[in-house]
């Protein structure tokens, strides 16, 4: 019986520390507007309908970088969201600049 309250304590200590939990901003919509540009900070922008703030600094987009991990798949699962309609979750945290831009970490497609 004791190995039950010890794996219970574990499964709650391991869940209540996971990283889903540190997230600054998790937003649920569909596509807006994806804006690009050439420069190596926020290159590449993501708005969502009736979404006022990506993160909880109040900015009403988020960004990736070309550099960042996994780049390219998220560029495509974000095209494909647009092109389809379908709504995406971004959880996103504060970047280290002062202005602390909504920075993606990880996305969702949704059913929609």
């Amino acid at each position: 019986m004791k190995w039950i309250s010890t794996f219970i304590f574990s499964l709650v200590v391991v869940l209540l520390s996971s990283p889903v939990f540190s997230w600054d901003g998790v937003v649920e919509g569909k596509i807006s507007r994806l804006d690009v540009s050439n420069g190596d900070v926020a290159g590449y922008r993501v708005m969502l309908k009736n979404v006022s703030s990506m993160c909880t600094r109040g900015w009403d987009w988020a960004y990736l970088n070309h550099n960042d991990t996994n780049y390219n798949a998220f560029i495509s699962t974000l095209l494909a969201a647009k092109v389809s309609g379908t709504t995406v979750k971004i959880h996103s945290n504060h970047d280290a600049s002062s202005q602390q831009y909504c920075h993606i970490g990880y996305i969702m497609l949704m059913e929609n």
